[in-house]
């Protein structure tokens, strides 16, 4: 079998492992080829891109790379270019001019009902808070408006690949913490649990969910209207701790770690994590009695707290 793989993120964007911890591991599980693909700098702020200041630093380390790996695994020094319409995409100038050996073309990003841009991706409580927060609870409208934007990225071209096509797919099926009920017009309707009523653009009103309906089935697929909306359940927010036992000597480091594209903010006097918290940029360090609580925070939309405390 021919291992090989096109899209892996690094901390150059949102990613954890640096690029080099990746091709080690591509080496030793016996792929023949590795591509790295940082989300590109974007015209907005977000924490999940690369800056444009780092650009050329990166370029050069996947050069120098290539160079020390030569002769044992293929390496591919790729982009994964967000779509802002016509003024920002793979074809545009800027990304063009970039030494890259491909380019994927993604939608992380789609507008609301005033023009504003908001990233729909992130795990799936932080997407029904996000609907709920920034597109007037518009389920309809934020799905039909991801693909739409799809569409037209596709049909403008410069790109080698495209990423993900079914993302919202997965981001708006969180089927653990929301509730399914019926409708007559357009089949299975999705209800977050805190019985928030979703609208859609042609007014069909969703009953309201009430927290002791049991849970479906999280393989089945469910639809909204005619988008199929694949159910996973994941806690994609879920924190991990590297030091799990409670008991730990004085000292010690614990690394917190989550597949959520957003920052990790924690604290370690008890309180509730908040923007204004401390940002997980290395090990903690364990001293005393300790309560480290966390928490992925993105597009000001705070997931679950996790917590761990250490004696």
């Amino acid at each position: 079998m021919n291992l090989t793989n096109y899209h892996s993120h690094t901390p150059y964007c949102d990613g954890r492992c640096n690029i080099e911890e990746f091709i080690t591991t591509a080496i030793f599980w016996g792929f023949t080829s590795y591509g790295v693909s940082p989300h590109s700098p974007i015209p907005y702020t977000s924490s999940c891109n690369m800056l444009h200041e780092r650009v050329e630093e990166y370029i050069s380390e996947m050069n120098l790379l290539k160079q020390k790996y030569e002769g044992k695994i293929e390496l591919y020094t790729g982009m994964e270019i967000d779509f802002f319409g016509e003024e920002w995409n793979t074809t545009i100038e800027y990304f063009r001019n970039m030494p890259l050996d491909y380019r994927i073309a993604s939608v992380h990003f789609i507008p609301n009902q005033q023009g504003e841009y908001f990233d729909i991706d992130g795990n799936a409580q932080k997407f029904i808070k996000l609907i709920d927060t920034y597109f007037q609870g518009d389920i309809r409208y934020v799905i039909e408006t991801y693909f739409e934007t799809m569409r037209k990225m596709i049909s403008m071209g410069g790109y080698d690949f495209i990423g993900h096509p079914d993302k919202i797919s997965m981001n708006a099926s969180d089927i653990s913490k929301s509730k399914i009920s019926s409708s007559s017009d357009y089949g299975e309707s999705f209800i977050s649990s805190n019985g928030t009523r979703w609208t859609d653009t042609k007014g069909m009103k969703i009953e309201q969910a009430y927290e002791n309906i049991s849970l479906p089935d999280t393989n089945v697929v469910y639809y909204i209207g005619n988008v199929c909306l694949k159910a996973f359940g994941d806690d994609t927010d879920k924190i991990f701790f590297s030091q799990d036992s409670e008991e730990v000597a004085l000292g010690s480091k614990t690394e917190l770690s989550s597949v959520d594209t957003g920052n990790i903010y924690y604290t370690t006097d008890g309180s509730i994590p908040d923007e204004n918290s401390c940002i997980y940029t290395e090990p903690i360090t364990i001293t005393d009695d300790m309560t480290i609580n966390a928490a992925v925070i993105e597009n000001g939309i705070t997931g679950k707290i996790y917590s761990k405390h250490y004696t």
